[in-house]
């Protein structure tokens, strides 16, 4: 019997010619759940690295003003000051009040802007005709003043403001508010840490002339703030020196008369004697009342963060895009942020620098 030899010849292999649908759909799912993973956490560094951009101005900002105190016997900048104006006539004896970022120019590297001011030629050839945009003053997430000519970001601490001055920060110096806290300037004094020169802005605002340093009628606050006076009274950690505001603007005050307001330049904490500030004669009128009253009406819009669309120049209370939080340079030079749900009655003792022998309790460090 014969027997057939088979031969089995191995079948050639089949050559795959890419993914199946199947492979194709969890890659892709694969992915898209790695994404969902990591997208949040680059979200949160990103956000985390503007914080720490903004905070690091701030310190930059509180080394100037430490700088600046050096030249001038301890004294801090007042909330602005005289310089020569841009065109002769403008204002009586040829001058321009500046805000404070102006005194800080020297200490932040720009000499140049400095000596433009000095001579009067700011918004001219010099400058290209604008005031330029200067790093420090402005925080990357602030949409109205990043990159943006005469952009100012980060305001100063300018103490308790009364309720219906609010919309006019201008108004804000020692002597108004003196006679609003029972006629006490001391007092006043005690509620920040820039301070009006003189009562000029206050009776431009008014309706009344503005008043230069040479014209005939013009009041000088004498009084000068200083690293020494707030290490003596709260202490120079848990005092505020500068935050932040989105609705500022303006660090050279160039233009019209209407930029003349220091709600682009300062903050306060707005108060109504009786409701959430004490209303005695005696050293107890800054006692901070309870903390149903600092949700009344008159005061609320002084709260962190409130009315972030807020019209520029007019809302003269710390506001950021950093989220929930806000940061601030301490009168320590250091920096903190703090959340814009913070108790009133605590961030209006961090505004004082000498609210406690004004009746406010003493806050905890922690």
């Amino acid at each position: 019997m014969t027997k057939t030899m088979t031969r089995h010849v191995p079948r050639a292999a089949t050559l795959r010619r890419g993914f199946t649908l199947i492979e194709l759909l969890v890659v892709i799912s694969i992915i898209a759940v790695l994404a969902s993973l990591i997208m949040p956490a680059i979200m949160n560094a990103r956000a985390a690295a503007r914080r720490t951009q903004c905070a690091n101005n701030l310190k930059q900002l509180a080394a100037a003003t430490m700088n600046f105190t050096t030249g001038t016997n301890g004294r801090l900048p007042t909330a602005y000051d005289w310089y020569p104006a841009v065109v002769s006539g403008t204002l009586t004896s040829n001058v321009k009040p500046r805000p404070w970022p102006v005194a800080l120019l020297p200490f932040l590297d720009r000499n140049d802007l400095q000596r433009v001011i000095a001579d009067g030629t700011l918004g001219g050839a010099a400058t290209g005709g604008a005031s330029p945009h200067v790093q420090a003053f402005t925080c990357v997430v602030d949409d109205n003043n990043y990159l943006q000519a005469d952009g100012l970001s980060y305001v100063g601490n300018g103490g308790y403001m009364k309720y219906n001055d609010w919309g006019r920060a201008s108004r804000q110096n020692a002597a108004v508010l003196g006679s609003y806290l029972n006629n006490s300037v001391r007092r006043a004094h005690a509620t920040g840490v820039f301070w009006a020169p003189d009562t000029s802005l206050f009776l431009e605002a008014a309706g009344g002339t503005l008043l230069a340093p040479a014209d005939a009628g013009y009041a000088k606050d004498t009084f000068r703030m200083s690293f020494d006076f707030i290490s003596a009274g709260d202490g120079n950690s848990n005092t505020i020196l500068i935050g932040e505001n989105n609705q500022g603007g303006n660090w050279s005050w160039q233009g019209a008369r209407n930029q003349y307001t220091q709600g682009g330049s300062l903050f306060g904490v707005r108060v109504k004697k009786g409701v959430n500030i004490g209303a005695n004669t005696n050293n107890t009128g800054l006692a901070l009342q309870g903390s149903v009253m600092w949700d009344h009406a008159a005061v609320v819009a002084g709260r962190l963060n409130k009315n972030l669309t807020a019209t520029r120049f007019r809302a003269p209370r710390p506001s950021s895009n950093h989220g929930d939080l806000v940061n601030f340079a301490f009168c320590d030079g250091g920096t903190r942020s703090l959340n814009m749900n913070v108790d009133p009655r605590v961030f209006a003792r961090l505004v004082t620098p000498d609210g406690q022998r004004m009746g406010q309790v003493v806050l905890s460090d922690e």
